[in-house]
């Protein structure tokens, strides 16, 4: 009995892991605060979506536009919110159980391996490249990591930094288109008085309720939003800035930019779709990196690399 338990137990690991795999999930963290967070945060989307079509006049070609710009702005932060919680963050990868400890490299004297400062990490026993951090919740070394977000229950990384941004962004619009609905719907109560008759004691509540939802995560993510959009500018994380430091000679804003969204200045840029990367972004292979530390001398970083600022993460 218990070996045909293991049997369908270990079939629906396998159907999980391909399901997974289809749906493009790249990592999940299994935390219980960010998982509630997360579940909220649709539940929050959702549920303006039901009141926004209560106000909607559909008799007029203004409410039914607005409401169509509404739904497609939904789907889009739905899309971008899923990404960003289920993508990989630019996680370090972990070494091979039973490989040799790493020499110990401090972050005040970092190493020059295969073409980037590296350090060792003291929780997970990596080669953690310059500007990566720990994270404790995922319990991971991250490339370029931002902050931990409850909210996307994920790291906010390299790799799926333009979703959180995006996500900001959209959920922004959607309150601004939001605000119209019910204004319009406040607006026309004259006119269509049978609409607007409160026909149950929830009906001020969920208004009162719709409208500090809308003004309280609009004013939050255009916070958001402006506040990264500046840290992608400048090339600074919120780490960064928290412990004053990032780089001294930063890339010019466009290209910065560009390392979020994607080479390509374009369309792509405003759309949930994974951006295109330069080769350095994603990585380089940290088994060869360990091979190098282990097998030959280091190299000598160069002068050219002796004026940045090596902040401690």
């Amino acid at each position: 009995m218990s070996a045909i338990t293991c049997v369908r137990l270990a079939d629906l690991r396998r159907v999980i892991t391909e399901a997974a795999a289809w749906a493009g999930v790249e990592k999940f963290c299994w935390d219980p605060c960010g998982i509630f967070m997360a579940g909220c945060t649709w539940f929050l989307i959702l549920w303006a979506e039901k009141r926004a079509w209560h106000y909607v006049n559909f008799e007029n070609f203004i409410d039914i536009l607005l409401f169509a710009i509404f739904n497609c702005v939904a789907v889009l932060a739905l899309m971008c919110h899923f990404k960003a919680m289920c993508s990989d963050p630019g996680d370090v990868p972990f070494r091979e159980l039973g490989a040799p400890k790493l020499p110990k490299i401090e972050s005040h004297e970092p190493q020059w391996i295969d073409g980037e400062f590296v350090t060792t990490c003291k929780k997970c026993d990596v080669l953690k490249p310059y500007r990566a951090h720990h994270c404790s919740t995922c319990n991971r070394c991250v490339r370029m990591m931002d902050h931990h977000c409850p909210w996307m229950n994920n790291c906010i990384g390299e790799l799926n930094h333009k979703f959180f941004i995006l996500f900001c962004m959209y959920i922004f619009v959607l309150a601004c288109v939001a605000l119209c609905i019910v204004a319009r719907f406040l607006l026309s109560c004259p006119v269509r008085w049978h609409k607007c008759v409160l026909t149950s004691a929830w009906e001020p509540l969920a208004l009162m309720l719709f409208l500090m939802e809308i003004l309280l995560f609009g004013l939050f993510t255009l916070i958001m939003s402006c506040d990264q959009l500046c840290g992608v500018a400048y090339d600074t994380t919120t780490l960064e800035r928290m412990k004053g430091g990032g780089k001294t000679k930063p890339p010019s804003m466009m290209e910065n930019l560009r390392r979020v969204f994607g080479s390509d200045a374009d369309l792509t840029w405003f759309l949930p779709t994974k951006p295109i990367m330069q080769p350095r972004q994603q990585g380089a292979d940290v088994g060869a990196r360990e091979e190098e530390l282990f097998q030959s001398p280091l190299p000598d970083p160069g002068a050219d690399n002796t004026d940045m600022q090596l902040i401690e993460l």
